[in-house]
């Protein structure tokens, strides 16, 4: 049913040894992700961004409400689900299973990063040795941003995890019957995990197209039907499943994408090509190293230059089938993603380029593999690696000499304390952009975070649903502080400071908690 790789070389182990490796390098991830569950959020604190990725809790507040509530959404309430459907019914099922806790969902990361890892492995052993795939494998789960995200309930690994499966289907089923619609399944998923990766969907899309339409009519041959009527098929289905999400949920997802318009991509060429320029320069932000692009960047000048070279069409084309299936649909899949950011011109952070550390890394090895001489290739590939390896010590090194990786951790247990010891009610509601965070850690808190939402907005879900406490972190190039933002609603008399939280030194970010006083 697989396409199988190259065959074994005598240096090469046997499959049944590389697969006992392979578990228990994943197993061995899986306990450590495990016991590290609780340590800093990742973003804000291991990839040193200066902010607290209170992230986390606006993904998981409607599947929380779900299951503590028995609703999705409440009044007055932005919720972030719509962005991530595939994410909140996964974390509903797992939540109603052990129960919600921020474990729970990070659980879910950890795993999905896992399987990723899985598929690369899968990918790149259609080009590479064992042994060259299970280090490249290892190296890569080494890699500072993929082992710090990994361990953060957000999108991002599902949605990574979901494209990298489509193209895992794509590369290694042989029955294409089958390939082609779990291939597009995967990549509606990572859709539905994540709006953006869109481009996985349309990578998918484009490499189906080419193998079964175009690439049979240039060689005159004959067009599988049955493989046209599959692709057209899965994508009716496709559309159908959106359609009906977006009917059934509608207020909801209007409501997304309201909050979420300055994200909106930009058609503009001259802003596309400078937003891509900066997607470009963000690659190797705590992830890849220059190395790994240089890699890639010889490759295709290496490429260009045997193209042009070539004495006829079939030439040229064996040149381009060199590349391989694998590299053909990573390239494409890391290009339109790429692009999208660029489009999209979404915020400098880390975790929006995440989907990217896998494919880089293994393309600067197919690089390599491809354009190096076989005599040195091996030792070429292992230089990239090691070096690849040395770049990221730095990180792991800041990182591992925090003296307190639980600050924010024991900050919040201890928030979830005091409110629960100053409340006797079965439902406790806490307003606050920080309060979705928290919500992970009660099993009777509500959160009615405020973001994205004006200032008269804020005193309007006071007055609706007038909670005890208010939540949220600060930083100190804040122009307007949340004490100010409270006292501009008149249904406050007072609002007390019960505590005041250093969560991360290196810049002096806060969480503050307030106890809310109401005017008669």
């Amino acid at each position: 049913m697989f396409i199988t790789p190259r065959q074994y070389g005598k240096d090469d182990l046997t499959p049944f040894l590389a697969f006992v490796l392979l578990s228990a390098f994943a197993v061995a991830l899986l306990i450590t992700g495990y016991l590290t569950i609780n340590y800093d959020p990742a973003f804000g604190v291991a990839t040193m961004s200066r902010a607290l990725y209170v992230d986390e809790g606006f993904y998981s507040d409607a599947a929380q409400n779900f299951i503590k509530f028995g609703s999705w959404g409440l009044a007055f309430d932005s919720r972030h689900w719509p962005g991530a459907p595939s994410l909140t019914v996964i974390q509903a099922l797992l939540f109603s299973l052990f129960g919600v806790s921020l474990t729970v969902a990070r659980m879910i990361s950890v795993v999905c990063a896992i399987i990723s890892l899985l598929c690369i492995y899968a990918i790149a052993r259609t080009k590479l040795s064992v042994k060259i795939t299970l280090i490249l494998v290892a190296v890569a789960a080494l890699t500072f941003s993929y082992t710090a995200h990994s361990r953060v309930a957000i999108a991002d690994p599902l949605a990574t995890c979901c494209s990298l499966l489509a193209i895992a289907m794509y590369v290694r089923l042989r029955n294409r019957c089958w390939a082609i619609p779990l291939s597009l399944l995967f990549a509606f998923m990572a859709v539905c995990s994540k709006m953006y990766f869109l481009f996985a969907l349309v990578t998918i899309l484009i490499v189906w197209l080419m193998e079964i339409i175009i690439l049979p009519i240039i060689d005159k041959q004959k067009i599988n039907r049955r493989h046209v009527f599959l692709i057209f098929a899965s994508l009716l289905c496709i559309v159908l499943a959106y359609a009906a999400l977006r009917i059934r949920f509608d207020d909801a997802f209007t409501q997304f994408l309201q909050i979420n318009k300055n994200k909106t991509p930009s058609l503009n060429p001259l802003v596309l090509i400078r937003q891509f320029i900066v997607s470009i320069q963000h690659l190797p932000y705590n992830s890849k190293t220059h190395i790994s692009l240089i890699c890639i960047g010889v490759l295709l000048a290496y490429w260009i230059l045997n193209s042009f070279g070539a004495r006829s069409f079939s030439e040229f084309r064996q040149n381009l089938s060199k590349w391989g299936r694998a590299g053909w649909a990573l390239s494409i899949y890391l290009l339109l993603g790429l692009c999208t950011t660029a489009a999209l011109n979404l915020p400098d952070k880390a975790h929006y380029h995440y989907f990217s550390i896998l494919p880089v890394i293994c393309l600067s090895v197919f690089a390599i593999a491809a354009a190096v001489p076989q005599l040195v290739r091996r030792k070429y590939i292992l230089l990239l690696l090691v070096a690849h390896l040395l770049f990221q010590s730095q990180y792991y090194y800041q990182w591992l000499n925090r003296p307190d990786r639980l600050l924010v951790h024991n900050a919040n247990v201890d928030m979830i304390n005091r409110i629960e010891q100053n409340s006797q009610s079965d439902v406790i509601p806490v307003i606050g952009q920080y309060s979705a965070q928290l919500a992970l850690y009660s099993d009777r808190m509500v959160s009615l975070e405020v973001k994205w939402i004006s200032r008269e907005g804020l005193c309007q879900r006071l007055e609706y649903w007038r909670p005890a406490f208010f939540v949220n972190f600060v930083f100190p190039q804040r122009i307007i502080s949340e004490g100010d933002r409270l006292a501009k609603c008149t249904i406050l008399a007072d609002f007390i400071e019960l505590a005041k939280y250093n969560v991360n030194e290196i810049w002096n970010d806060k969480v503050i908690l307030y106890q809310l006083v109401y005017a008669q």
